[in-house]
């Protein structure tokens, strides 16, 4: 999806998601994911000065890989890996998979 100047708010929570891509200018974009089956790939958020927030079940593990230039990142329950990613302490044992 592509957006310019926005405020989103994407409540995906009632689908099985595989896959997100947006594009998005200066916008306030937030999305929420329900519990599922299938691993999510959030393929890319590219978004210049946004403010983005990624709302996840609590029983999904998310894994997080930012390469933010300017931009602050604040991710709550997560801790940073050797490899730069970021990742909830259940990841790699967890049922549901978030890739960002």
């Amino acid at each position: 999806m592509d957006v310019g100047a926005a405020e989103l708010n994407f409540d995906l929570s009632a689908f099985e998601v595989s896959e997100i891509d947006l594009d998005g200018g200066a916008a306030a974009i937030e999305i929420r994911l329900g519990e599922q089956m299938l691993p999510t790939n959030i393929k890319k958020i590219d978004a210049a000065a946004s403010a983005i927030v990624l709302k996840i079940p609590s029983s999904a593990a998310c894994r997080i890989e930012s390469s933010t230039v300017l931009s602050s990142k604040s991710f709550q329950d997560f801790k940073k890996q050797e490899n730069g990613s970021y990742e909830t302490d259940d990841f790699d044992s967890a049922s549901q998979q978030i890739f960002y």
